[in-house]
Order: structure tokens, then C-alpha cells, then sequence
């Protein structure tokens, strides 16, 4: 299975498995569709069938055996030898026994559809991915393309076990799979922002050592050695890495854990490791509630919002209307309100720090009007005005002030229209259209 030099005998045990089921395809064949057969002869084929049923259970268990007498050790320097390629026959695990005393008993398994270079796992949002939009004008049903850079700015990572599809999002089907033991030391851990057994997340980036693996289809072997030097590369058949993690995690020496959207599926398991970070003092926060998620969040609406503004202002023929405009407050209010969210909700009001940070946040999104030709000034000063009211008042102010914007907005756009349809106007009568 694993290693090249136990792959003869795999190859041979897999060839009779092959006969035997078509050894019994044969049988049942036959006997059903031969009516006149007498039940003596019927009795004898499933008496075969049987026996070859039970030669084909052992055959598997020796199959199993191959990779269960394989060490840990002998897997890594197999992998080290290039030895190596999993097939999927090797989706198995191997039972292992942990009592999450220390952070060594954990791996942190990670997917992906981007094959990692330089040593390094990146976030989204550090790797720069682009998603395509469409925005479908309904009047004219007038289609605008553009794109979107993933804000996403956390990597995020299972532990002992490989995620599977749950509501935030489908990860049956990924190519690469990547395996790295849970930082150990104080210095590898700078950069992580929570520990969860099912999600622990780090900002931006994750440094990838000689200690870890990226699982990769067999064809791009070479390429993902080259784009990581310093990382193991396992190499696999197929087109997705589901099911493969999971075994290697067990090979790797592991126990394997099945990873549920909330927790381990083994609670016991699930509070020896919480209970382990709790010793550490790492955070467990749940990622939809760090400020991390909200900024994210905010930078991909914000995206949105201008991109929108850019069509409104690029094309003149867009009728502007009561949608167009609910759309436009719509944008601000969620914007206002998530960067009030952002910065502690009520906290702003008695952290002097907070007010700053808030009112520079809000400042770069109307300067960013500015920059689209939209005359907004003042409206700063409105928000600093908000701020030395009640909290009490705030989404009561933050609406306020969204409308007013919405309403500036929009006369600036009839404003655009208009001149735009005088100086039509003067070229035709003028005679250069």
C-alpha cells in the first residue's frame, strides 16, 4: 500500500480480490438467471459465494495489516525516500490512543484548491484570490462584471481530523491537504487568534517546516516540491484529498478524530483538549465573533459599495430610482454599523482610543466618496457629533447620517446625469455627433 517495497504484495492481494468479485459476479449470474438449476446445485453456488465472500473479508484485513505494521517512523522515512503514493485502498485508520496531555498529541489539518508556495499557507486575503461578481441591473437586465478581492484575512485549521462540508461552507472536494503539528513554542504561536479542537485559526499566514505535509495529486508531485522545498510532499490518486488526511493523521501517529461543525464527535476527547488550551491560555472564541470576521466582513461590502458607485457614475443610462437608492443606504448603514461593531459596540464611548480609531475608519470610507467625486464634507463632523451623544442614540445617529449621505449621493448623480446630457446636447447641435 504505503511504501514501494510492500506495494508486490498489495498489488497481489488486490488482484484476487479482483477475481473473487468477479468469481461471485459470475455465480449470482448464473443462478438467477437459470430458473431449471435444482436447489441442490443453488445451494452449492451460494456455499461458493459465501466462502469467497469470507477469503475477500481476510484479504482485506491483510491489507489493512500492511499499513498498521507500518510505524510512524517508517511512514516519515518513506516519505523522505519518495515511496510513497497513496491510493484508495490506503483510506483506512489506524487506531491510536492520546490523552491530549500535551500540545505534540495534536496535528492541524487544513484544505484547500491552493497549492501552497513558499512554504507558506495563506490566507485568502494574503494570497490575494479574486472572485468574479455580477451585477444585473434589473430595468434593462444590463449585466456588469467586476471582481472582488477575498477579504478573508484568518487561515483556519481542523485538529486530528479532516472537516468536512457544513453550513459556512463544502470542503468534500478540495485538492490539497495540509498536515502540520500544533505549534509547540511561544514564537510559532504569534500569530494564532483562537484554539478550537474543530477550528483554530491564525492571522494571514502559516509558516510550513520540515515537519509538515502537502498532500497532492500524483501529476503535480514535482511542481509542489519545487514551490515548497523545506515541506514533505505526499503524493495521492484522484482529483480530491477527502479521506486521504484523515488516514494520514493515523499514520502519522495521531489519533484521529472525526471533526463535526461545533466540536469532536468524541466529547470526551473534545474537553481533554479544551480543557489543555485553557491551561495555555489560548483563546477560544468562535471565529464569526472575533473582529476579524466583522473587518473581513466590512472590507468585502465595502468592496461591494464602490464597485456599485463606479457603475452608477460610469453609465449614465442607469435610470436612478427608489431601488437604486435603498440600495445606496442600504451599503452605508451596514458599513457605519459594522465599523461601530468593530471597534467594541458600546465601548467607543468610554475609550477615548476607541473614539479615534473609530473616527479614522470612518473618515477613509467618506474619503474614498471624496476620491469618486461625491461632496460629503462635514459629514465627519456629524459623526464625531454622534459620538458625544448617548450610546443609547447611536444606530437611532448612524441612520441619520446614511440617509443623509444616500440623499448626496444621489444628487450628485442627477447632477453627473444632467451635465452629461447637456454636453450631449451641445454636440449634436453643434454638429460633432
Amino acid at each position: 500500500m504505503i511504501l514501494n517495497s510492500q506495494k508486490e504484495k498489495r498489488e497481489r492481494l488486490i488482484k484476487r480480490i479482483t477475481e473473487i468479485d468477479e468469481r461471485i459476479s459470475f455465480l449470482e449470474n448464473n443462478s438467477s438467471n437459470n430458473s431449471f438449476l435444482s436447489g441442490f446445485i443453488v445451494g452449492k453456488i451460494n456455499e461458493e459465494i459465501d466462502a469467497l465472500r469470507r477469503e475477500e473479508e481476510n484479504i482485506l484485513r491483510d491489507i489493512v495489516a500492511i499499513n498498521v505494521n507500518i510505524s510512524p517512523e517508517e511512514f516519515k522515512e518513506g516519505i523522505k525516500r519518495g515511496d510513497v503514493l497513496l491510493t484508495e485502498e490506503d483510506k483506512i485508520i489506524i487506531p491510536r490512543q492520546s490523552d491530549f496531555t500535551s500540545l505534540r498529541d495534536l496535528c492541524m489539518v487544513h484544505k484547500t484548491d491552493y497549492l501552497p508556495q513558499n512554504n507558506t499557507l495563506k490566507s485568502l486575503a494574503a494570497a490575494s484570490v479574486e472572485t468574479d461578481y455580477l451585477y444585473k441591473y434589473p430595468e434593462n437586465e444590463k449585466e456588469y462584471k467586476f471582481k472582488i478581492t477575498q477579504t478573508r484575512s484568518s487561515i483556519h485549521f481542523s485538529l486530528n481530523g479532516e472537516v468536512g462540508g457544513h453550513a459556512y461552507g463544502n470542503w468534500d472536494v478540495r485538492k490539497y491537504g495540509i498536515i502540520t503539528p500544533f505549534p509547540e513554542y511561544d514564537y510559532e504561536r504569534r500569530k494564532l487568534l483562537a484554539a478550537n479542537p474543530e477550528d483554530t485559526y491564525f492571522y494571514y499566514q502559516y509558516q510550513l517546516g520540515q515537519n509538515s505535509y502537502i498532500l497532492v495529486p500524483k501529476e503535480e508531485l514535482e511542481e509542489a516540491k519545487r514551490l515548497n522545498p523545506q515541506v514533505n510532499i505526499i503524493p495521492y490518486e484522484g482529483d480530491n484529498v477527502t479521506g486521504y488526511l484523515d488516514a494520514v493523521v493515523s499514520f502519522l501517529g495521531y489519533k484521529q478524530e472525526i471533526v463535526g461543525e461545533h466540536s469532536w464527535k468524541d466529547a470526551k476527547d473534545q474537553k481533554l483538549v479544551s480543557d489543555l488550551f485553557r491551561k495555555y491560555n489560548f483563546d477560544q472564541a468562535p471565529h464569526t465573533m472575533t473582529k476579524y470576521y466583522k473587518s473581513d466582513i466590512y472590507n468585502k461590502i465595502e468592496q461591494e459599495f464602490f464597485e456599485y458607485i463606479r457603475i452608477l457614475k460610469q453609465d449614465s443610462n442607469i435610470k436612478l430610482n427608489d431601488k437604486i437608492s435603498e440600495d445606496i443606504y442600504r451599503y452605508i448603514s451596514f458599513l457605519l454599523g459594522n465599523l461601530y461593531d468593530i471597534y467594541g459596540s458600546s465601548e467607543i464611548w468610554n475609550n477615548e482610543q476607541l473614539k479615534v480609531q473609530y473616527l479614522q475608519a470612518s473618515g477613509e470610507l467618506l474619503q474614498t466618496l471624496l476620491k469618486y467625486g461625491f461632496n460629503i464634507y462635514g459629514t465627519i463632523d456629524d459623526i464625531k457629533d454622534m459620538l458625544k451623544e448617548s450610546y443609547y442614540k447611536f444606530e437611532e445617529n448612524h441612520k441619520l447620517i446614511a440617509k443623509r449621505l444616500t440623499k448626496l449621493i444621489m444628487q450628485q448623480l442627477s447632477e453627473d446625469r444632467l451635465t452629461s446630457l447637456k454636453e450631449n446636447n451641445t454636440d449634436v447641435i453643434g454638429g460633432r455627433k
